[in-house]
């Protein structure tokens, strides 16, 4: 609007349009209090009016000036009338309005009119002097005196400089904008100094870069005077036009002079000073004048362009980042300025001072603060301190985010081209700088660098990964994050010759930098490890051949001894991923360096446990131990460390596992580890079933043999598995070893010592045929060791017989045939046991191997070792009676059992007595336990042998034991013995025949009346049937009817149904023998005994009485 307004002129508009819009104009200006509204408002309002329509609204304007009533609009008017061409105003008003606007100033009276006062004033300033002639311009120079024009001055430069709160940063720059256009070319140099004087203390001031850019265009503004571009018609005058219609050779001469003087005070005084703030508004001060300058190109500043760039070098080493980026942005202004040899010259200088770095100059006082608050370098590890050594000091956001070197590039790139080498590594860096602004600014450059040169990367790649691998461990963590991201994508993409060199010394610098303090370069590292491992499993692959193998020798030992030897986890985890890895593609390149990778991953199955099972395994009882043990072995073998191991065997050939297998030795050997020592074991077994030549010439057995003494028990079970694979293919010597060391652990009493062997065995018998030469060895003790017995509440004990019997099994058809076979083996290991032996458990499993192999029958056609196991049996009987002896009498009885009547036809009267002999002292000893066994024992053998004599011997002292202990019938411990010798009676009465039979089993019923306790009746009847059955006299059992048909009567009242069961079958045997008329039956003067058995429960539900009356 103003533009069409100022082309037009009022008098062109129509008389309807111009008077709507000045009606408009001067409706909102009066209901508008909005100070940058009522400014442009103001501005249009003074362009639409006539001459005198002007002086009109100026004279009301200074009125209300007068008045209590000011309104906000009122000094924009004054100044905006005042300063619009073809308007004869006089110097006298133009000053009174200057006058009144000060006046204002100076009262500071309302934000709102003191904010307009100070646009006004600084409209007034700017442009009044081009609506005077050059008389009124005189008189209004004039009109101002010397102290007035000091007092204006430093009263601007109290409000541009004050730290009141009340005084808005819009104030400010105003008041500075006044201050710069209060300079004219006439001003004296007192007064002009005074100006920048007040200027320059604005920089003193904490940082306002807003208001530090205004004081640089004042500056500007001082030194040009009427000159300055800022004072043209914005909407009529380009700053060409302008300067060709102003700037003569005489005021050029002394804008030279002015320009010179402040690049001295910036560049020497001002920049050097050690007020930080007041660094940082001289190096914005300096980037304005140079950027202001461009267009006139003055002397004083061609002449000076590599002081000023060695000044804005400077101020890249600035600690405050905006200083930086302002720094960064002068260099590329003053770039553009200079001619083709300067250029190169400052291209020059620009690359040695970034890639070298140059010391500060800034002096530094001791109680100079270097860091304010929130900017960088708040600690000493880097953080967040970027120095120009660091190309990101170039990244600036003041207009853009291109940084000096896209100017260059763009306008000089074949300047550049000898500086490549030395930028490129640095730029390439630089575009992965943690600050996404910096990262985005040095992409921008690294477009600018390379859009001539697409393969700038892959010719300097080589150079590049020198730069970084220098910049890894950099003190500031910035550059060591930058640097492993660079790396990262540089071996992705750009991985030379030359650099897988240094792949060796690479892994051993990122493997430090994987335990950085700062979480983001950790991060950052194992990005680039990331990027290392893949790119070194494709060039160790089997395809790579000789390359391939050179690269494992240069990479495995540091990843071994770094990565995996180091106490941080996750470098012990990735290199362990990495030889993985590498084992699964390398293939036979890999056999050079097998005897380190094997050890290594061994040892990883321990070293990778969780700390937390060790806690558990030092806290656990035996059996838990065991337990845990087997997990941890079971889990060790499952996982990738040993999958691994797995993929190794097929590569290992005759020269390899030559020092291999003495590796293998030392980690059976000496591991500590549980999972380590079981792990080689396994490996062992996987080389045995597929590497079987390879076992054949190398020595293992002795070594394992030594392992089975190991306290674990899953190492003992582990290393037995591996002597069963690895014994097919060793030598008969060390087989025989291996059963040299089963049959002397057999022999040992100890526990631990028999399940080691037993393990052994149990893994012989499932992988080998070694054991099928020599059962007649072993089999004796696994049967010795099958009989033992175990407590209810030991479950421990029970697996171990169940593993046992599983060995049995495995090495025995069936236990029948084993006894035929092995029947004198079986007697002689439990004959010398059974007197060898201290330790009575052990005893009794010998006696109850003899018992086991009498009761099979295999003695029977063999009398005379019958008679011989007979004599030493009796012969261990003599001496204390201990745990289990009743054991030794139990295998006595099973003899006379199984081959008592071919010993019985051996012997002859003398013989019996003599044989007997042993037994019948045991019968005396006072353990009622051995001694009930003994009188069994003993009754066994008068029945067998048929002998009256010791029977009659034996059942005498039954019945006297019996009758006496009838007397103490309250006494359970006489019952229970009495209940277990009861039984013998049945077996002695075997031994009689006629009227001493007929006396005897009177005796018995005489028993069976009486008052003894109930169950010691129970016992002999239960025996009774027997007795019944192999009489073999024609004996009259009435009585002994008579006797048990009362008491079956009276245990059917009682409700014993058991009892009155088993009397009933004594019976049914009595009436079966009568009925084929082998014993005699009277029971014709007993008529009521019919009756009374009819009565019976049990009796009604049996055949008895159809048979009793079948017999009569």
């Amino acid at each position: 609007m103003a533009c069409l307004f100022l082309h037009n002129g009022s008098g062109n508009l129509s008389h309807n349009y111009r008077a709507t819009t000045v009606a408009w104009l001067q409706r909102h200006l009066n209901s508008n209090s909005h100070i940058a509204i009522c400014a442009k408002l103001s501005e249009l309002y003074s362009l639409i009016l006539t001459g005198m329509e002007k002086k009109k609204c100026l004279e009301q304007c200074f009125k209300q000036f007068d008045s209590d009533k000011l309104s906000v609009q009122i000094p924009w008017l004054c100044a905006y009338l005042a300063t619009q061409p073809s308007v004869n105003f006089t110097a006298e008003e133009i000053n009174g309005i200057k006058v009144r606007l000060v006046n204002i100033i100076e009262t500071l009276s309302g934000q709102q009119y003191f904010e307009a006062a100070c646009g006004s004033l600084a409209e007034l300033l700017r442009r009044s002097v081009f609506g005077l002639n050059e008389t009124e311009k005189t008189i209004l120079v004039s009109s101002v005196s010397d102290n007035q024009f000091s007092s204006l001055c430093e009263l601007l430069g109290k409000i541009a400089a004050s730290r009141k709160d009340i005084l808005t940063s819009k104030m400010k720059e105003l008041a500075v904008k006044c201050l710069g256009f209060l300079s004219l070319h006439s001003s004296s140099t007192v007064l002009y100094e005074k100006i920048l004087v007040q200027l320059f203390a604005c920089g003193e001031i904490a940082a306002q870069p807003e208001l530090q850019f205004i004081v640089g265009n004042a500056l500007f503004d001082a030194a040009f005077g009427e000159s300055s571009p800022s004072r043209r018609n914005i909407f009529v005058e380009t700053e060409e036009y302008f300067l060709e219609r102003n700037l003569s050779i005489t005021k050029l001469d002394s804008i030279e002079k002015r320009i010179a003087n402040l690049l001295e005070i910036l560049m020497n005084i001002k920049l050097r000073h050690a007020n930080r703030h007041l660094r940082q508004a001289a190096l914005i001060w300096l980037f304005t004048l140079m950027k202001r300058c461009v267009v006139t190109k003055l002397n004083c500043i061609m002449d000076n362009l590599g002081s000023i760039q060695h000044a804005f070098i400077n101020g890249l080493t600035e600690t405050n980042e905006f200083s930086q980026e302002v720094a960064s942005e002068g260099l590329g202004v003053i770039f553009e300025l200079g001619s083709e040899e300067q250029k190169k010259v400052m291209v020059e200088e620009l690359v040695n001072t970034l890639s070298t770095g140059r010391k500060r100059l800034d002096p530094i006082a001791p109680n100079t603060r270097l860091f304010a608050k929130d900017e960088l370098g708040t600690t000493p590890t880097g953080e967040n301190l970027t120095t120009y050594q660091e190309l990101c000091n170039l990244a600036t956001d003041l207009n853009q985010p291109d940084l000096i070197y896209n100017t260059i590039m763009q306008q000089a790139e074949s300047l550049m081209e000898p500086y490549l080498a030395q930028l490129v590594p640095k730029l390439y860096r630089y575009r992965y700088d943690p600050d996404l602004k910096v990262q985005g600014a040095m992409r921008s450059i690294w477009q600018a660098v390379t859009v001539s040169k697409k393969s700038v990367t892959e010719e300097y790649a080589n150079a590049i990964f020198d730069e970084l691998l220098s910049t890894l461990t950099d003190p500031q963590w910035r550059i060591r994050e930058s640097s492993c991201l660079a790396l990262a994508d540089l071996l992705s993409g750009y991985c030379t010759d030359k650099i897988t060199e240094r792949f060796g010394q690479l892994f051993e610098i990122l493997y430090r930098v994987q335990d950085d303090v700062k979480e983001s370069v950790r991060i950052a590292a194992g990005r680039a490890l990331s990027s290392l491992i893949k790119i070194t499993v494709r060039k160790c692959s089997s395809v790579n051949g000789a390359k391939a193998t050179q690269l494992l020798g240069m990479v495995l030992p540091i990843i071994i001894e770094k990565g995996v030897g180091s106490s941080i986890k996750i470098n012990k985890m990735l290199s362990l991923n990495i030889i993985m890895d590498i084992v699964k593609e390398a293939g036979l390149t890999l056999q050079e360096h097998i005897n380190i990778i094997v050890p290594c991953l061994l040892d990883s199955l321990s070293e990778e446990e969780s700390t937390f099972l060790n806690y558990l395994a030092a806290r656990s009882s035996l059996d838990e131990l065991e337990v845990l043990d087997s997990a941890r072995m079971s889990v060790a073998h499952s996982s990738p460390m040993m999958s691994t191991l797995r993929y190794i065997v097929p590569c290992i050939n005759d020269s390899v596992f030559n020092t291999l297998g003495d590796k293998l030795i030392e980690q059976l050997r000496s591991s500590v580890g549980v999972t380590t020592r079981t792990g080689a074991c396994q490996f062992i077994i996987d080389l045995c079933l597929q590497r079987q030549q390879l076992m054949m010439s190398y020595k293992m057995v002795r070594v394992l043999l030594n392992g089975l003494n190991d306290r674990n028990p899953v190492i003992k079970k582990q290393f037995s598995s591996c002597l069963s694979y690895l014994l097919p293919f060793s030598s008969k010597r060390e087989a025989n070893r291996v059963l040299d060391y089963i049959k002397q652990k057999l022999r040992n009493e100890q526990d631990k010592e028999k399940m080691t062997v037993l393990h052994l065995m149990r893994a012989l018998s499932r992988n080998t045929e070694i054991l099928s030469d020599s059962l007649s060895a072993v089999v004796p003790f696994i049967f010795l060791y099958k009989c033992q017995e175990v407590a209810k509440n030991d479950e421990a004990g029970k697996r171990n017989l169940e593993m046992w019997d599983e060995l049995w099994s495995e090495l025995v058809p069936d236990t029948s045939s084993a006894m035929r076979l092995y029947r004198k083996e079986m007697i002689e290991v439990a004959l010398v046991t059974l007197n060898t032996s201290s330790i009575f458990a052990i005893k009794a499993q010998a006696a109850k191997v003899l018992a086991t192999v009498a009761e099979s029958g295999v003695l029977n056609d063999d009398v005379d070792y019958a008679e011989l196991l007979y004599d030493n049996l009796t012969s261990a009987l003599h001496g204390r009676i201990w745990d289990g002896k009743e054991k030794l009498i139990e295998a006595i009885s099973a003899l006379l059992r199984s081959a008592g009547k071919n010993l019985a036809l051996k012997w002859n009267e003398a013989t019996i007595e003599t044989k007997f002999l042993p037994l019948w002292e045991q019968c005396s000893k006072k353990s009622e336990k051995y001694n009930g066994e003994a009188i069994l024992c003993a009754a066994m053998f008068c029945e067998m042998t048929a002998y009256n004599k010791i029977a009659q011997q034996v059942m005498s002292s039954n019945s006297d034991e019996t009758t006496s202990e009838v007397s103490s019938v309250n006494h359970p411990k006489t019952y229970d013995y009495l209940i277990k010798i009861v039984p013998a009676i049945a077996h002695l009465l075997l031994s009689f025949d006629g009227a001493e039979l007929f006396d005897r089993i009177e005796q018995v019923v005489a028993l069976l009346k009486s008052n003894i306790f109930w169950k010691v009746k129970q016992a002999l009847i239960i025996e009774l049937p027997y007795f019944i059955q192999k009489c073999a006299s024609h004996a009259d059992f009435t009585t002994l009817f008579l006797a048990v048909s009362s008491l079956l009567t009276e245990n059917d009242i009682s409700q014993r149904r058991t009892f009155a069961q088993q009397c009933c079958f004594v019976l049914e045997y009595i009436v079966k023998r009568a009925q084929n008329k082998e014993c005699i039956l009277s029971l014709h003067k007993h008529t009521n005994i019919m009756e009374t058995l009819k009565k019976a429960t049990i009796v009604k539900s049996s055949a008895l009485l159809d048979n009793l009356l079948k017999c009569e």
